[in-house]
C-alpha cells in the first residue's frame, strides 16, 4: 500500500518471511503515490524472484500435486502423481524450477525414453506441464519449458498373449475347478469375458444371470470398496456361455463368504483381491498345464481373449464393446499388431478372388 506522510509518500508491503513470521517492509521519500506503488511492485517482484530462484522443480511439483490434485482425484489416480514425483527426484535432482531450459528438459526426456513407454512419458510430461503452468501463473518462473517438446521413442513393450490352444486349455481347466475354488473361478471369468481384473473383483451374485455378466462397477483396492468403471463405456452386459451361470451359482452356494460389499470372490484372507498373490497363482497354474508363462500376467488374459476374437474374424467394433474400451480407436491402437496381421491375411484372400 502507499501511505502519504506529510508531503511525501511511503511504500509499505506486508509479507511472510522465510522463517514463517509476518514482516513489514517500508520505504519513504517518494514525491508521488505512483512512485511509491512502483517501489512496492519492484519489492514484490524481487522477493518472488528470490524465493523462486532456489525452488526445485521436484519440490514445486510436490506442492502442486498436494494442493491441486490430492483433494480432487481418487487415491488410485493420485498414486500416478506420486510416481511422477519420484521420477522428478530421480531424473531432475537439484534442478531449479526457474533455471531449467527447454533444451535441457528435452534432453532428459530423451534419456527417459530408453526406460519408459511413450504413452507413460506423455502422461508424465502432461503433468509436469500443468504444474509449470501453475508456477508461471504464480510468478515462480517466467516461461513453461515443456512447451513444444517432443515425447518420442520410448521402450517397446510387446504384449504377451497365450496361443489360442493354450488359452482354451486354461479356460477349460479353470472352469472344471471353479465350483469349489475362488481363484479358479476368478481366472475362468477373466478368460471368458476379457474383463479387467478390477471388474471381476467387483462382481456380486446379482451381476450374474443366465448367459450374461453385468459389468457395472470396479473394485477400488486402495479404498477397499466398489466404485465406477474406468469409463462410461465400460458399463456393459457381456454375453457368456450358458453354463457359466450354474458354475457361479454352485460356487456361491458352497464357498461364498458374506462380506459388506457382497463380493462374489471375497474370502477372509482377501487373497483373491491381492494382485501379487493372483499373479503367482496364475504362474503356478500355467506351469501345471505345461503352458509357457514367460511374460504372461493377469492382464495378458485380457489380451489373449481379444487375440482369439480377432483370429476368428470378430470386428474391432464388437471387440471394443466387449472389452469396455472408450471407443473403437482405443481398440485399434492397443491391438494394432494383431490388426496388421489380419490385414495381411485378408489381402491374400482378396487377391485370391481375382
Amino acid at each position: 500500500m502507499a501511505i502519504k506522510r506529510g508531503k511525501k509518500w511511503q511504500a509499505v508491503v506486508n509479507y511472510k518471511a522465510d522463517d514463517g513470521s509476518y514482516q513489514k517492509w517500508r520505504k519513504s521519500g517518494f514525491a508521488t503515490k505512483r512512485e511509491a506503488l512502483l517501489a512496492e511492485s519492484e519489492f514484490k517482484l524481487n522477493r518472488t524472484e528470490t524465493l523462486s530462484e532456489n525452488l526445485l522443480l521436484s519440490d514445486w511439483f510436490r506442492v502442486w500435486m498436494e494442493t491441486f490434485k490430492k483433494p480432487n482425484t481418487s487415491p488410485e489416480t493420485y498414486r500416478k502423481y506420486t510416481a511422477w514425483h519420484k521420477l522428478l527426484l530421480e531424473y531432475f535432482p537439484n534442478i531449479r524450477l526457474s533455471k531449467l531450459k527447454r533444451t535441457q528438459y528435452q534432453q532428459i526426456l530423451n534419456t527417459m525414453a530408453g526406460n519408459y513407454k511413450q504413452s507413460y512419458l506423455s502422461m508424465f510430461n502432461s503433468a509436469v506441464r500443468a504444474s509449470v503452468d501453475a508456477a508461471v501463473y504464480d510468478n515462480l518462473t517466467k516461461k513453461n519449458f515443456t512447451t513444444g517438446v517432443s515425447v518420442g521413442g520410448g521402450v517397446s513393450v510387446k504384449k504377451s498373449y497365450l496361443s489360442e490352444k493354450n488359452f482354451l486349455k486354461l479356460t477349460d481347466y479353470t472352469k472344471a475347478h471353479s465350483e469349489t475354488d475362488g481363484s479358479m473361478l476368478f481366472f475362468y471369468l477373466l478368460c471368458i469375458t476379457g474383463a479387467r481384473q478390477s471388474e471381476i473383483y467387483a462382481l456380486t451374485i446379482d451381476d450374474i444371470s443366465p448367459g450374461i455378466i453385468d459389468i457395472n462397477k470396479s473394485w477400488k483396492r486402495l479404498r477397499k470398496e466398489n466404485g465406477p468403471t474406468k469409463n462410461p463405456q465400460s458399463v456393459r452386459k457381456t454375453p457368456v456361455p450358458a453354463e457359466t451361470y450354474s458354475v457361479v451359482r454352485s460356487f456361491y452356494e458352497h464357498c461364498y463368504f458374506d462380506n459388506p460389499n457382497h463380493l462374489l470372490l471375497y474370502d477372509p484372507s482377501r487373497l483373491y483381491l491381492d494382485s501379487s498373490y493372483a499373479g503367482e497363482v496364475l504362474r503356478q497354474l500355467l506351469r501345471k498345464l505345461d503352458i509357457p508363462d514367460k511374460g504372461i500376467t493377469i492382464h495378458s488374459l485380457r489380451h489373449s481373449h481379444a487375440s482369439v476374437l480377432f483370429a476368428h474374424g470378430i470386428s474391432a467394433l464388437a471387440i471394443s464393446k466387449r472389452l469396455g474400451h472408450k471407443d473403437v480407436l482405443v481398440t485399434q491402437k492397443v491391438y494394432i499388431d494383431l490388426i496388421d496381421e489380419l490385414r495381411e491375411s485378408e489381402d491374400e484372400k482378396i487377391l485370391s478372388i481375382f
